[in-house]
């Protein structure tokens, strides 16, 4: 039988996950079922001299973790190995690991610029916002009990739900190719430490937010079409935080005038070893064109300066409509390069 002192001193416990009393280094994010153990991955935590900064990685997890999840449903399939893979006791769970402990406050800051990121990489439709950090105690091995995980000890000894519980953890199915996930592992690395890639990331997601182009089934003749007059200002918004993310790349304020475009070109080799004089597939047009990055960001920055960053609306609307590939251009373009530059740095 518990007493009302000790489950009163359990729940205070727990609550003083929301109020910063307890510091941790480590903080599961999100419980993924997947196929295939190959996925997960261990980040390289920055070095302690360093300000407080997070790694970002994937591990394993165990069948009480995926459990604890509450997947939807069960997928299996057969892997290379002739083996039954099966999400029923195959996870993994993302997870951040501090520099030094930080409290719970601190830990969710980082979680949201997590979501930021991974919105990013989703394109805009990731599926869920509910990233909420869960302490987790003990070393990371190559399979994380549940057990490890605070406050479960309190689950054990008090038998009762701690109703005051946020929901730690969403779960979805999917699966992927190893190099991506770790690329993505490093992006997300870079955007959550450094503060330009934050900024550039939350304008670009909020760009997402915006306006989202249906481009999953598109055709290039779809593109052309322009965006329906009750939605130009979202267009308009959407393009313009786009190129604001590109500008944040760049380092903040406006770019130089097309002429000085080398001076571009010189700061993002430079910064971040990136090529802009790449070639680069514009959607906007009825054929397949190709242009130097460096041009795609100046033509990004033109429609900016003539369409979508001014007023006037009421009276030239023809002139200053959007087509929904101009839209997707900025994103795309936007999206590419903050992505290879994370990886760079």
């Amino acid at each position: 039988m518990v007493s009302t002192s000790e489950l009163d001193s359990a729940l205070a416990h727990a609550d003083s996950l929301s109020n910063g009393t307890l510091k941790f280094r480590r903080y599961a994010v999100l419980g993924v079922p997947v196929i295939g153990k190959q996925y997960a991955r261990l980040a390289v935590l920055p070095s302690e001299k360093e300000q407080c900064r997070a790694a970002v990685g994937w591990i394993q997890a165990s069948s009480e973790l995926v459990s604890m999840a509450s997947p939807k449903c069960t997928v299996e399939c057969d892997g290379n190995d002739g083996l039954v893979h099966s999400s029923r006791d195959e996870s993994i769970i993302q997870y951040l690991e501090f520099n030094r402990p930080v409290s719970y406050d601190v830990a969710n800051n980082y979680v949201r610029k997590l979501f930021v990121i991974s919105s990013v990489w989703q394109v805009g439709m990731y599926p869920d916002d509910r990233l909420v950090p869960w302490p987790i105690i003990g070393r990371i091995q190559n399979t994380l009990n549940i057990t490890n995980m605070w406050p479960y000890q309190l689950l054990c000894e008090y038998g009762t739900r701690l109703t005051s519980w946020p929901t730690f953890f969403c779960s979805r199915t999917g699966n992927g190719c190893y190099e991506e996930w770790e690329r993505m592992l490093k992006s997300e690395q870079s955007v959550i430490n450094l503060l330009k890639f934050t900024a550039a990331a939350k304008f670009l997601e909020r760009s997402f937010v915006d306006y989202l182009v249906d481009f999953w089934n598109y055709g290039r003749e779809y593109l052309m079409q322009l965006v329906e007059e009750d939605q130009n200002a979202s267009a308009w918004s959407a393009h313009w935080n786009a190129y604001k993310c590109i500008e944040e790349l760049f380092g903040g304020g406006n770019l130089p005038d097309v002429k000085d475009k080398h001076r571009v070109v010189a700061e993002f080799e430079d910064n971040y070893h990136v090529d802009l004089t790449k070639q680069w597939d514009t959607l906007a047009s009825r054929d397949q064109t190709f242009v130097s990055l460096v041009d795609a960001v100046y033509d990004v920055l033109h429609k900016r300066n003539h369409k979508s960053g001014h007023g006037g609306v009421s009276r030239n609307l023809g002139s200053r409509q959007l087509a929904l590939g101009e839209v997707l251009d900025a994103q795309m373009l936007a999206r590419q390069l903050l992505i290879d530059c994370s990886l760079n740095a």
